[in-house]
């Protein structure tokens, strides 16, 4: 019962675009833009990753740009 309970918590307080994704949204929101504006490639994000004890597959970080990137550049572009 605890544990539904948390799980309601975490998911509630969440931005409805991350609900659901293992790592927080700021992570996400970060590998995407460092990609986006510097030339990374998705193994050397996921090295820069692992330095802060993080561990993300080069892999999850390429569905992060395809799934964020076309929302984050939409959102740029209308502010």
């Amino acid at each position: 019962m605890c544990a539904d309970l948390v799980v309601f918590i975490l998911t509630r307080k969440r931005p409805a675009l991350f609900r659901g994704r293992h790592f927080e949204e700021v992570i996400i929101v970060l590998c995407v833009r460092w990609y986006l504006r510097y030339s990374l490639t998705y193994r050397d994000l996921e090295e820069m990753m692992a330095e802060r004890n993080l561990s993300v597959d080069h892999v999850t970080i390429w569905r992060w740009v395809q799934r964020y990137a076309p929302i984050l550049n939409q959102r740029l572009r209308r502010d």
